[in-house]
């Protein structure tokens, strides 16, 4: 559900891109100030779509074990009445 929203800001962030420094270069320090900017937008761009995709991941974890628990006690529960019901009644009934 979160691709749709990364892939856009992935693609403006891709067209910024790093350009090549020579040593001779004369605008070697602009350069390398656009580079680190450039670097800095990626490095925050994963550092919250990343966070994002965690949380959610540990949500959905979190939501179907707990799902996956209760279901599983209704079900324990339940066998259980059943088969004390069971247990408890004549062979004549069998």
């Amino acid at each position: 559900m979160l691709l749709p929203k990364v892939i856009p800001e992935f693609g403006k962030l891709y067209e910024q891109k790093k350009e090549k420094i020579d040593e001779l270069d004369p605008q070697k320090t602009e350069k390398l100030q656009k580079n680190n900017e450039i670097h800095k937008k990626y490095y925050d761009f994963m550092k919250y779509w990343g966070g994002l995709c965690i949380l959610s991941g540990l949500f959905t974890f979190a939501r179907r074990y707990t799902n996956g628990d209760i279901g599983n006690r209704i079900a324990f529960r339940m066998r259980n009445n059943i088969y004390q019901n069971l247990l408890s009644r004549d062979n004549s009934f069998f």
